[in-house]
């Protein structure tokens, strides 16, 4: 079955960032109908008015300035919304995390509020995003210790931190030379997609900065359907991973039954003596030893299916599960009355 051009539009600049945990599915985005920017030129063109330049390691590099200006201007997030670009509109206290077994509170700098929150609204969170930015170059990743405790944590964690305890589960980090788009919904697992500043300003980078403004767009935020915003697109993508784990975990099942049947016809076949032996030392081996072979058959469909495998005519023809598939196939539809005596494969 072909794929659909729309998915694998998404699975390209997916594959290009390659997200630590899930932030947003393929498949969610075709679902919503949410496609990459038909005109990525014109784009990258806005994204690179926004940009200065910062020396590290003595060399220039594209950079982003000022996160609020850049959130305004070019995602063109209204900005009476974005609280904490002044004195005269405050992060409240309410983002605020005061962490005292640390000595320390967590707050973001940047904050984008919700203009449906209030009033008949109840079931709307008050607080779209959190946004936090870094002098250029910080280390994203690197543990850092607290002054006072001790306390080893990344930026990055401590902003997943910050956005499970605010419940504020959509978080974007800015060291200039990066952009962290970070989904943490309290009591799950965190995800993050980084954006390289200096990638989208390529021209091999035209789709990561068309996704980056599909995903955070003033429209996609604000303005889109309730089943195609920034918020929704994020929770279904979860729900999404869930099913396919699901309906993976039944297929795994059920071709474990498929090939424990298999055994069983073999070791009745030789009258007992095949698994004599291993039956009378340790009979689950036999379960644990065919699971071990689905799950390596799992992650090696997987890479075949993403091309990390080779291409070449040799792999396919004698390594490759997916031209195994085929040839079985093959031959079944040639010789559907004498695949169950043959060993082959």
């Amino acid at each position: 079955m072909p794929l659909d051009p729309a998915i694998r539009d998404h699975q390209t600049w997916l594959g290009y960032l390659q997200p630590d945990g899930l932030v947003v599915s393929p498949a969610a985005l075709v679902d919503a109908q949410v496609l990459l920017e038909t005109r990525p030129v014109q784009v990258q063109q806005r994204f690179a008015e926004q940009l200065t330049e910062v020396v590290l390691e003595n060399e220039k590099v594209p950079a982003i300035g000022s996160l609020s200006e850049f959130v305004t201007r070019f995602l063109e997030w209204p900005e009476n919304l974005v609280v904490g670009r002044n004195d005269e509109d405050p992060i409240p206290d309410s983002l605020k995390v005061p962490l005292r077994e640390f000595g320390e509170t967590l707050e973001p700098d940047l904050a984008f509020r919700n203009p449906r929150a209030g009033g008949e609204n109840e079931e709307e969170t008050p607080w779209l995003l959190l946004l936090q930015e870094f002098e250029a170059g910080t280390d994203l990743d690197t543990p850092i210790e607290s002054q006072q405790t001790g306390w080893s944590a990344s930026v990055t964690r401590r902003f997943e931190r910050l956005l499970r305890e605010t419940e504020v589960p959509i978080g974007l980090l800015s060291n200039q030379t990066h952009l962290r788009l970070i989904y943490a919904p309290r009591g799950e697992n965190s995800g993050t997609l980084t954006f390289p500043v200096a990638a989208m300003s390529e021209v091999a980078g035209r789709s990561i900065v068309g996704a980056f403004e599909m995903l955070l767009s003033e429209y996609r935020i604000l303005a889109a359907p309730s089943n195609a915003n920034l918020s929704y697109l994020l929770k279904k993508s979860r729900d999404y991973q869930s099913r396919v784990s699901s309906a993976l975990a039944k297929q795994v099942l059920d071709a474990l039954y498929e090939l424990l049947r298999g055994f069983q016809a073999a070791d009745d076949h030789t009258h007992s003596q095949l698994l004599k032996d291993i039956l009378a030392k340790a009979p689950n081996s036999i379960y644990e030893g065919l699971l071990t072979v689905l799950m390596r058959l799992v992650f090696l469909l997987y890479a075949e299916d993403r091309s990390l495998m080779p291409g070449s005519d040799l792999y396919v023809r004698n390594y490759s599960l997916h031209g195994l598939f085929e040839r079985l196939r093959t031959d079944n539809e040639q010789n559907p009355d004498t695949m169950d005596h043959r060993y082959g494969a």
